[in-house]
């Protein structure tokens, strides 16, 4: 018996005729597919008073339709056994047509299984809008070194703009940022799952998003702005004798357009809540007969603005005799939280009768926050966030797959293959080098029983470009202009397939939602230490020819590993305090896509290229460590369609993690379909698995040059490092890194552009490194040109080399 169940209610079925063959199936090979495992089923139903009812009689033109368009909740059931349970949608009816309209003959519903249950609706959610705690910048949370674990945002050194001294830097320049992980559980969680993946562990919860530091417009309008109408009193009846200061009080702020959500105005005074730039506008309608009393005496009648009891603007009426008129009052300055604002009329020796009528505004501007402010997250958090921009560019990233187990309400994210990667514990414990594994198990795998039945195919996976690139976006004008200059694109890493194996060309994948954060070292700020404080920068213009750029806020996201602070690993810059008015060391909490200052190479690198650090240490890209296996399955490229018997409970439990086995053979399960109503073999749809090996090595390319390069004299173009100088500072920055593995020779030729004939000492500028033991320059091996001869003592065949070379340049 075949059960369906539509948003909670039992459809009826045709048990003849339906067919319920499900097509259980995993992404696609390419990368950046958010479906993940899923399963989809096409049914016709018929439609009967119970269907036609769950389905708001949408057929008829003149129905009103609330839900029938929505992704519904399903459930189908084989004999009491669920099958498939996620969402249904209406995708059409095949139609009776009578003289009073349209009926449906049958409904075309698709059944949609797993992660679509979720992904819409997580998607679609504004990061802004999850339920933040509120931030304040003060002496004691920008110092604070943030426990990922618990804390929902951080503060790190990160450069918008000139600081506002050139030797020390204030407490509200450091800048904000939210943890990754913080935005997944709670998007999740709003939509009742709990999702289980890396961002939760170390060091994946150190990944962070900066955000410039300025209020977003909403906050301003929910919590600042005001517009209110009415005034009271409307009219004024003086005689000469009389004089006196009068309160206007508009006392309509909630009829539309009118508001005072932040509850600043009363009686009217308008306290300022925030330091802000302010702009006052009354615009007011005025009936006016006047006359001035004795012309010896003074004489006035004027509206103004009163700030903390003192005149800031001024109408002066006094001269005027009769009016009917608009005017506006304006004034345009800073003030500060706590100053009070109010509308008056002040009259001195004057006979008048007044009316007014009109509006009074308030409207701020606030590019950042003060030392001491209070606001809610959500007014800091860009309104362009959206959750599903952030999960695309993750999987992208980190070789995202996704699974959800839709009846247990849990979502599994996890990189695709077991990875190793090199990081310190909690940012400041000893350096690990830590083996994790990936979404496909290899254990607990389906031995598939396959049979020998007409339909069984092999292919070869085509389409692809013989290189393929993953690169972050570039949209700052400073890393535009390094990447020209050196002709390279920073942080990039891609696969270079065999010759032939497919068309000649090359594919860039590029992240949508972040960008690549380049970073400087600043020596004017920094303390003491062998190099400048190290720090990202996102500057407003080109940073090596403009010094007093203002900031850009609306740059696309960054994607940092945020090691706080760490008792001085990162160096010291001055902190100015203005309780003592000096400023003082401070091991600042430290950010960055790549540490090129860390003397061990031991923190987490985000470029998908290698990167080597200020000391010659080579960290593990990206790439390397978690795309390395699908771009080798990809390269072997072998599809297999065959026919295997699957089990009632393989299918109600099914999970696309299990890799299947057939022999000794490894294949992950790309799709299946499965018919409850048969005892027959389902097509199953296999891809071969095969770890990577040393020599697929070399196959990986770190830093791509940009087709038509042409780098400037001086400049190493394979170099990848994300680290510029600025206004003539000196700073390593071009470095290249060879390597050479199970070389059967002696012999080790570098490319041209590897800098090798460019550096002024071979023997302080070139290190060779054999089995990750340093050589001896001279001793151990001799360098002429581009070739480095390795001393047949020393040498022996399948050695591994690797060959750094270290350029000093100008940023």
């Amino acid at each position: 018996m075949i059960k369906l169940f539509i948003g909670g209610q039992e459809v009826d079925l045709n048990q003849d005729e339906v067919n319920v063959t499900i097509d259980y199936s995993i992404e696609n090979i390419e990368l950046g597919n958010i479906s993940g495992a899923h399963s989809k089923r096409n049914v016709t139903l018929p439609a009967t008073k119970t269907n036609v009812n769950i389905f708001q009689n949408i057929t008829d033109a003149g129905a009103i339709v609330t839900n029938a368009y929505k992704l519904l909740s399903a459930r189908l059931e084989a004999d009491g056994v669920p099958i498939l349970t996620g969402k249904a949608r209406l995708e059409g009816a095949d139609l009776q047509a009578i003289n009073s309209g349209f009926f449906a003959a049958n409904f075309k519903v698709s059944l949609i299984g797993n992660n679509a249950d979720w992904f819409a609706d997580v998607g679609n959610t504004l990061v802004r809008d999850l339920g933040w705690s509120t931030i304040e910048v003060s002496k004691t949370t920008v110092k604070v070194n943030y426990n990922p674990v618990t804390s929902e945002f951080c503060f790190i050194l990160m450069k918008w703009k000139a600081w506002e001294n050139e030797t020390y830097i204030l407490y509200n320049e450091l800048t904000p940022a939210i943890f990754i992980w913080q935005i997944l559980e709670k998007a999740f969680k709003d939509k009742g799952y709990q999702l289980n993946s890396i961002f939760k562990t170390d060091p994946f919860n150190r990944l962070i998003i900066p955000m410039g530091l300025n209020l977003d417009a909403d906050y301003i309008k929910d919590f600042v702005n005001l517009r209110a109408s009415n005034p009271s009193p409307s009219s004024f009846v003086y005689s000469a004798g009389d004089n006196g200061t009068v309160n206007i009080t508009f006392t309509d702020e909630t009829t539309s357009p009118n508001f005072d959500t932040g509850g600043n105005y009363t009686g009217g005074t308008y306290t300022v809540p925030i330091n802000a730039l302010y702009e006052l506008i009354a615009e007011l309608n005025i009936t006016l007969t006047a006359t001035i009393g004795d012309i010896n005496q003074f004489a006035e009648l004027i509206l103004f603005f009163e700030v903390n009891g003192n005149n800031v603007s001024t109408y002066d009426l006094t001269n005027e005799t009769s009016l009917n008129d608009s005017i506006i009052l304006e004034f345009l300055g800073d003030l500060v939280a706590g100053d009070t604002v109010k509308l008056r009329l002040r009259y001195e020796n004057v006979s008048f009768n007044l009316s007014i009528a009109g509006s009074l505004s308030v409207v701020a501007e606030k590019e950042g926050l003060e030392t001491g402010e209070t606001v809610n997250l959500q007014y800091i958090i860009p309104i362009s966030w959206y959750v599903r921009d952030i999960i695309s560019d993750l999987t992208t990233i980190f070789n995202l797959a996704w699974e959800t187990d839709v009846l247990n309400r849990q979502v599994y994210a996890y990189p695709k293959d077991d990875y190793t990667i090199r990081y310190r514990a909690n940012s400041t414990g000893t350096a690990s080098l830590t083996s994790f594994d990936g979404f496909f198990k290899g254990s607990n795998k389906y031995d598939l029983n396959t049979r020998d039945i007409d339909g069984s195919d092999f292919q070869v996976l085509d389409g692809f470009k013989s290189s393929q690139v993953l690169a972050y976006a570039t949209d700052d004008d400073t890393t535009n202009k390094e990447e020209e200059r050196r002709g390279v694109n920073i942080y990039s890493g891609g696969y270079n397939f065999p010759t032939d194996r497919f068309e000649n060309g090359i594919e860039f994948i590029y992240t949508k939602f972040f960008a690549k954060a380049i970073h400087i070292n600043d020596v004017a700020i920094t303390t003491g230490g062998t190099y400048g404080a190290q720090m990202p920068l996102v500057f407003g213009d080109d940073y090596n020819t403009v010094t007093d750029a203002e900031p850009n806020y609306n740059l696309a996201p960054r994607l940092l590993y945020y090691a706080g602070r760490r008792n001085g690993l990162d160096g010291y810059i001055r902190l100015y305090d203005d309780t003592s008015s000096a400023s003082s060391a401070f091991d600042f909490p430290a950010a960055f896509m790549v540490n090129y200052n860390d003397p061990s190479g031991a923190d987490f690198n985000l470029s998908f290229s290698d990167e080597v650090t200020n000391y010659t240490n080579v960290m593990q890209g990206v790439f390397k460590t978690f795309h390395l296996q699908t771009y080798k399955r990809i390269e072997l490229g072998k599809v297999y369609t065959t026919f295997a018997k699957w089990k009632p409970k393989d299918i109600t439990q099914l999970s696309f993690r299990r890799k299947g086995i057939i022999g000794s053979s490894n294949f992950i399960i790309q799709s299946l379909e499965y018919n409850p109503k048969s005892n027959s073999p389902a097509k199953t749809v296999l891809l071969y698995d095969e770890k990577p090996n040393t020599n697929d090595l070399t196959k990986v390319v770190n830093t791509i040059t940009l087709a038509g390069a042409s780098p400037q004299s001086g400049t190493v173009t394979g170099s990848g490092s994300g680290l510029v100088g600025a206004n003539g500072a000196t700073v390593n920055i071009q470095l290249s890194y060879t390597p050479f593995l199970n070389s059967m020779t002696n012999v080790l030729v570098l490319a041209p552009n590897s800098g090798i004939t460019q550096v002024s000492n071979t023997n302080a500028n070139v290190l060779v490194f054999m089995n990750g033991q340093k050589l001896i320059p001279t001793v151990q091996y001799i360098i002429g040109g581009s070739t480095i001869s390795i001393n047949v003592d020393t040498h022996y065949d399948g050695a591994n080399y690797e060959v750094v070379v270290n350029g000093v340049t100008k940023g």
